[in-house]
């Protein structure tokens, strides 16, 4: 027992990667029939998840300091919240599955991956809030937040999701939402990287997240709207020609 608790305190990352996998794979069997895919493809989809979501937190991190090892954070959840859901629509196409199912999978997947992230962030004390107040200790506490957001839309699409209510809406809505949370509260967040300003990095994707899922959402909703009104005008073509 005690070696068990001293490998969860002494590798945070790789205990939280395997709870992270385990999580990912329940979900990806719930649509295992919907997907049509084996049964092991969801261990190893939620593998290959979490390492394409580390390496490209970590690759994020060096991006916006111009690869300067020095000054890089150790991660940026950005990464993975831009990267995954192309990653996902492109391999979607590839096996010739529906973009808008998949990609709507993908976000609890995320949510999932930096979810746990963000209980490394936890336990190794990174990414803290600033001080309440400057006589006090207490911090804001950002990193319990976050982790209450993933928690709070995880359940929110877990049934839209399955029920396919979301089509293909799920991943920008939940990036505008992350957008608007993050640029709010990165204003008391500590900032390890340098700063553009008054902003930090993560204020800039925090507007480019919350402009592109906006346009994002207005497109898929105009294509909605179009492939509603084309339905009835070819159920009626049909009655006609029944006729």
């Amino acid at each position: 027992m005690n070696s068990i608790i001293r490998l969860i305190t002494g590798r945070p990352l790789i205990t939280c990667l395997v709870i992270g996998v385990v999580l990912m794979s329940v979900w990806w069997l719930k649509f295992q029939k919907k997907l049509n895919m084996k049964w092991y493809w969801a261990p190893i989809l939620s593998a290959i998840a979490f390492a394409f979501g580390i390496a490209s937190a970590k690759l994020w991190a060096l991006i916006e300091v111009g690869f300067d090892l020095n000054q890089a954070a150790s991660m940026r959840v950005y990464g993975p919240i831009f990267v995954l859901p192309i990653l996902a629509y492109f391999a979607a196409k590839l096996t010739k599955r529906d973009p808008a199912l998949v990609v709507d999978v993908m976000t609890v997947i995320v949510m999932i991956g930096v979810g746990m992230v963000r209980v490394n962030c936890l336990i190794a004390g990174c990414c803290k809030g600033v001080l309440i107040t400057a006589e006090g200790t207490a911090r804001w506490p950002l990193v319990e937040l976050e982790m209450l957001l993933y928690i709070v839309l995880s359940i929110y699409f877990w049934n839209r999701i399955y029920k396919r209510q979301t089509k293909g809406l799920a991943f920008p809505v939940f990036i505008l939402i992350y957008g608007i949370f993050r640029f709010i509260i990165e204003w008391v967040r500590e900032e390890y990287t340098g700063e553009i300003w008054i902003f930090h990095m993560a204020h800039i994707w925090s507007l480019v997240a919350i402009i592109g899922s906006a346009i994002t959402i207005y497109l898929i909703k105009k294509h909605m709207k179009k492939d509603s009104l084309r339905k009835p005008h070819s159920k009626s073509v049909q009655v006609r020609r029944g006729r």
